[in-house]
């Protein structure tokens, strides 16, 4: 994918007219957006109207990714209104609970009403910008308050082995390979002369177990690009790790 998708980018929030930032986001991990300490991007108001964790921002090889997920104890999630340079509508587009919204490079602005205002603005970096610091979300701690874990997607031991053959780039961290499923293949083993045979199976099973996912999330919002359907897999749910690669 064009390394231009990869783009660094910077981020303001306001809350209830008080604002800070910008900050540079970290794009090895999820940027949290709310109001525990944990949060990359820290609610700067103490209005306790703001969720704890209202959503996410991640970067992926196609661009940087909302994840309208956050949840809050006694508060259901809430929609988020996005305007950008892909949206026509002037008031721009409003996106449902838990949805994923893809954006492009260019000039973002994210918002919810959760009994305040909150925005978020998320722009390519620049070199005359003075950044305040670096948004990049604290270990989490057990500090006695409950928070919502995706639960692990159940796999069979064949699929399990498969999909983390074809995720083994996101598991260790690398960048993702150009043939994803001949690599998957080689990966697996065996002997060369079937690994056309295993790149065919790994194809016919990725949609199946993708569908399954859909139906746990039911009203959240489908996954459907690859590079989302492996990160669902490993950093949101935990269902694979590097304990499913073999040595």
């Amino acid at each position: 994918m064009p390394n231009d998708r990869l783009w660094q980018a910077v981020a303001t929030i306001e809350v209830d007219g008080v604002s800070a930032g910008p900050f540079r986001l970290n794009r090895s991990d999820a940027v949290t957006i709310g109001r525990s300490n944990r949060a990359g991007l820290h609610s700067p108001s103490p209005r306790i109207e703001v969720p704890r964790e209202l959503a996410r921002l991640r970067c992926t090889r196609s661009g940087w990714v909302l994840e309208n997920e956050g949840i809050t104890v006694g508060r259901p999630p809430v929609s988020v209104r996005v305007t950008g340079p892909e949206i026509q509508s002037r008031n721009g587009a409003l996106y449902a609970p838990r949805a994923w919204v893809l954006l492009g490079k260019g000039e973002w602005r994210l918002k919810w009403d959760v009994g305040v205002s909150v925005t978020v603005i998320l722009r390519p970096l620049t070199e005359t910008d003075e950044i305040v610091g670096d948004a990049c979300d604290q270990p989490r701690r057990h500090d006695g308050y409950a928070t919502f874990v995706p639960e692990t997607v159940k796999l069979t031991v064949l699929e399990r082995r498969n999909m983390a053959a074809l995720f083994a780039y996101l598991i260790r961290g690398d960048p993702e390979p150009k043939e994803s499923y001949a690599e998957a293949a080689r990966l697996l083993g065996g002997d060369p002369s079937q690994r056309a045979r295993t790149r065919d199976l790994l194809r016919a099973q990725l949609p199946k177990i993708t569908t399954r996912i859909n139906k746990r999330r039911a009203k959240d919002g489908a996954v459907k690009a690859f590079d989302d359907i492996g990160r669902y897999l490993v950093d949101v749910t935990g269902t694979l790790s590097r304990d499913d690669l073999e040595d």
